[in-house]
């Protein structure tokens, strides 16, 4: 689906998992913290991290699988967002708690931020999702790949729905300015053709 950005999912992917296990390190290391800050401290800072990161980590492992179509993307990011969301929402509100013993700051960068990002992500995998649904929210039909066989029936239905008429142009070869591809219409043999030469 992303052809040409496979390098670059690749790269972001193996970065998120150092990080990863970079950010597991960080943690082993607060050894001299007392438990209760550390705990805290990884609900509220750490954890939204690692998520995130993760997060970063499935979209790129989604991006480089074989047969992946644009809606099973979307649909992956809009769980991503979701699950991105609760979070970030249950950030704001551990920080909020918090008040004094915070950097005002910690609020925006680890709650409200992180929110609008999730909220611009699911925004953008519904209306990937929502792609190809016309008004009523039924699936559009999509356009033919081939085209389609022609004949007088299908050109008088077609006639008949735009209530208009079918003009045979004055030059007498219809023919002429049909270009179609080879056995589908013989122009000259269709009724209407006989009426143009006159």
């Amino acid at each position: 689906m992303f052809e040409g950005w496979d390098e670059f999912y690749l790269l972001i992917g193996s970065a998120a998992a150092v990080l990863i296990g970079l950010i597991f390190v960080v943690i082993s290391l607060m050894q001299d913290r007392s438990r209760s800050s550390v705990i805290t401290g990884s609900k509220l800072y750490v954890g939204p991290i690692v998520l995130g990161v993760s997060f970063v980590l499935v979209l790129s492992a989604a991006a480089l699988m074989p047969g992946m179509t644009a809606r099973g993307f979307a649909a992956i990011a809009g769980l991503v967002a979701l699950w991105g969301l609760a979070r970030a929402l249950m950030s704001i509100r551990g920080i909020g708690r918090l008040k004094d013993e915070v950097h005002w700051t910690d609020l925006w960068y680890y709650g409200v931020f992180p929110s609008l990002i999730y909220l611009a992500l699911g925004f953008l995998a519904r209306l990937v999702v929502g792609q190809g649904r016309d008004r009523r929210g039924r699936h559009a039909r999509p356009a033919a790949r081939h085209p389609q066989r022609v004949g007088p029936d299908h050109l008088d239905r077609a006639a008949i729905r735009s209530r208009s008429r079918l003009r045979a142009p004055r030059s007498g070869r219809l023919s002429q300015l049909l270009t179609l591809p080879d056995g589908l219409v013989d122009v000259r043999s269709t009724p209407w053709a006989s009426r143009s030469a006159t």
